[in-house]
């Protein structure tokens, strides 16, 4: 049974996350709107979940300063950024028009929903591989491949629980999505995806 100082401590673990979300968000906004969205996007997007990881995987030794962590990985990722993500990103254009073109509540279009899912969840798992990447080529792909093939079930449960949160969030509490998108959703995909891959890392090194 934990003790009154226990659970004191537990909830302020809990309660430092709403600001800490929505500080999150107003950086990638911030960040997007620094290189005129189109060549903002790709950058911004990896320099908040290098904050996000700071913030889900900390270093005692190290203590995660949010705004120079985020700036620093921004100028850091401006260019290196544009063609892992953006190609990625391009990607999805087929998919979203072939299912609107058939319609979203035709049943046909039904497999291009989940591919496109699939696809979304994997994209967005990009940017912390990015972050622990050290050959731009290979690692890549190989945590790309890795994440989306070997996980396909875990990146889609995601995916559908990242959906569901997200429309009930429009139902019940549309005030609160420009606060909480897409800080929310990176802060989770940054803790599983880190962990994700880390875990096939070790695997890797033990065979």
């Amino acid at each position: 049974m934990s003790t009154p100082g226990e659970r004191l401590h537990k909830l302020y673990d809990l309660a430092i996350w709403p600001p800490r979300i929505v500080a999150l968000t107003g950086m990638w906004l911030i960040g997007t709107l620094a290189g005129l969205v189109v060549a903002g996007l790709a950058p911004a997007t990896v320099a908040a979940h290098a904050v996000a990881l700071g913030w889900t995987d900390p270093d005692p030794d190290e203590p995660i300063r949010p705004w120079r962590t985020f700036w620093s990985s921004w100028r850091r990722w401006l260019l290196r950024s544009q063609l892992p993500l953006g190609f990625a990103w391009l990607t999805l254009v087929p998919i979203v028009f072939w299912a609107q073109w058939i319609g979203l509540t035709n049943p046909l279009s039904l497999p291009l929903v989940v591919i496109g899912l699939w696809w979304l969840v994997t994209i967005c798992w990009l940017p912390p591989a990015l972050i622990g990447t050290t050959d731009l080529r290979s690692d890549l792909v190989r945590v790309t491949l890795t994440l989306a093939w070997r996980r396909t079930g875990a990146t889609l449960v995601l995916a559908l629980g990242l959906a569901v949160v997200g429309v009930a969030g429009w139902l019940w509490a549309p005030f609160a999505l420009p606060f909480v998108v897409p800080g929310l959703p990176m802060v989770l995909v940054s803790r599983h995806a880190r962990r994700t891959i880390e875990s096939e890392q070790l695997k890797q090194d033990a065979g």
